[in-house]
């Protein structure tokens, strides 16, 4: 077997591997424990990265070709996995009015309870139809200690919500919080902590933080009416 027919085969077996491999980094990277489906998303462009791997497998089967060597292997895995890379590496952008990685989301949320929140943090948002849901991470120590400081002498955070309450947020999201350890529901309309709202439609912020992962979520701009 020639040198150009091993790299061929190489190159093969490289570019076979590249999307599986190339969307596991991605999602390493992008914590999805931490930040679900965004934090996925955020770095989707990494598997741009591998795109070269099947252009040269590709380039080597032009090669092979020529020297009426077994080429046709390495045409069809680049054809397959390069639009394939290129098309997940581009998640990031397609879904670009859906997501978002700013901290406008946790100021916002801040203002809007007359809460001190965490400003040193990683982001990322899902922005949906009737409401915004954000994942944070505290990523400094001392704001993070601070921020639990607050919490334990704040009565607003409590260690169980309602079940009335629960029933207002949505199945995902009760899953999602199952272990969190405090919560607090603020009723924009009635400026009401934590209370089960009368008949009507209201707006609304909750919030719910893990003290193991030093995670918040945050879901503003929550509509709801009750019936």
């Amino acid at each position: 077997m020639n040198k150009r027919k091993i790299i061929g085969n190489i190159l093969f077996i490289a570019t076979l591997c590249s999307p599986v491999v190339a969307f596991s980094i991605s999602t390493l990277v992008g914590e999805p424990n931490i930040f679900g489906i965004p934090g996925m998303l955020r770095y989707t462009w990494i598997m741009w990265f591998f795109i070269p791997i099947g252009v040269c497998s590709f380039i080597v089967g032009v090669l092979l070709k020529r020297n009426n060597q077994k080429y046709k292997k390495n045409y069809v895995i680049a054809f397959i996995c390069v639009p394939l890379l290129m098309l997940f590496g581009s998640y990031r952008f397609i879904f670009a009015h859906t997501v978002s990685y700013d901290v406008e989301s946790v100021i916002r949320v801040e203002e809007a309870v007359d809460i001190n929140l965490p400003h040193n943090v990683k982001v990322a948002t899902n922005i949906y139809g009737n409401y915004n849901i954000s994942y944070v991470q505290i990523i400094s120590q001392q704001e993070e200690k601070t921020f639990e400081e607050d919490i334990a002498s704040n009565p607003l955070w409590v260690a169980e919500m309602s079940t009335y309450v629960k029933g207002i947020l949505s199945d995902v999201i009760e899953i999602e919080i199952e272990d969190f350890d405090y919560f607090l529901f603020y009723n924009i309309t009635d400026n009401e902590y934590n209370q089960y709202p009368n008949v009507g439609n209201y707006d609304c912020v909750f919030m719910a933080y893990n003290m193991q992962q030093n995670r918040l979520i945050l879901i503003d701009d929550y509509k709801i009416t009750i019936v």
